[in-house]
């Protein structure tokens, strides 16, 4: 963990996103950025919004969070109205996340574009 993240406990999102601006160089203060520094900045922030996606081991993360929050996987899929099975497929990796558990998270899936240098393997875990 970096120290910013040492101090408490982040949510996985917001800690992707502090990864993020930890790792984007900017100019230096004062100084006039040109076209090409320009377009070496967007790339680098580009190339770093790639690690701000959850994919559906994060959302697993969160999932066994709010299981142990609620007190077990069948208290959490009740309350949810989600078939105790579906959830319990999630949580082991044995299924993907339905849309019913990732609005129970408060999450929901998203296509997002091909960030140039990505490989298909970042953008598409099932290849």
């Amino acid at each position: 963990m970096t120290d910013v993240t040492r101090h408490r406990r982040q949510l996985p999102l917001e800690q992707k996103l502090i990864n993020v601006i930890a790792k984007v160089k900017l100019p230096s203060a004062g100084a006039a950025m040109d076209f090409d520094d320009a377009v070496e900045v967007a790339r680098s922030i580009m190339s770093q919004l790639q690690s701000l996606s959850l994919d559906d081991d994060d959302a697993r993360d969160i999932l066994r969070d709010q299981i142990k929050q609620f007190g077990g996987l069948v208290k959490w899929a009740n309350l949810n109205d989600i078939p105790i099975s579906r959830v319990s497929e999630f949580n082991t990796g044995r299924r993907s996340a339905s849309p019913a558990i990732l609005v129970a998270l408060g999450l929901q899936r998203v296509i997002a574009p091909l960030i140039h240098g990505s490989t298909d393997s970042e953008t598409n875990p099932a290849a």
